[in-house]
């Protein structure tokens, strides 16, 4: 192969190199992009159900729990007064129950946890 021939080549595999690599990056970041959508959804779903299911309540913050896995979402909700959940002791699992079967049907995950604080 003449030199003409196999600079062409290099710039050609340099090419393809970058676009492929580039193109894994957009994946991944829309990949993180959609779970960041879908928690905040859940997040919005979650306030309006303790909406419906009582007006004595002030809640502080919704934080996901960092450590949970890929399929697994956990939910830590500061609610006060501290005692809301002892009133209530079926709503953890109609919330979880509610939110499992929308999130199994337009994420990855499959499982979500609620914790009262």
């Amino acid at each position: 192969m003449n030199n003409k021939g196999q600079a062409s080549l290099e710039i050609i595999l340099v090419t393809a190199f970058v676009i492929v690599t580039t193109l894994l990056i957009v994946v991944m970041w829309l990949n993180g992009l959609g779970d960041t959508f879908i928690i905040g959804k859940t997040k919005l779903k979650t306030m309006e159900a303790l909406d419906q299911a009582s007006e004595n309540y002030t809640l502080r913050k919704i934080e996901v729990d960092s450590s949970s896995t890929a399929t697994d979402l956990v939910l830590n909700l500061y609610i006060d007064p501290s005692s809301f959940s002892a009133d209530r002791p079926d709503l953890k699992d109609s919330l979880e129950s509610s939110l499992e079967s929308e999130l199994a049907a337009t994420s990855n995950y499959s499982t979500v946890a609620v914790n009262f604080s």
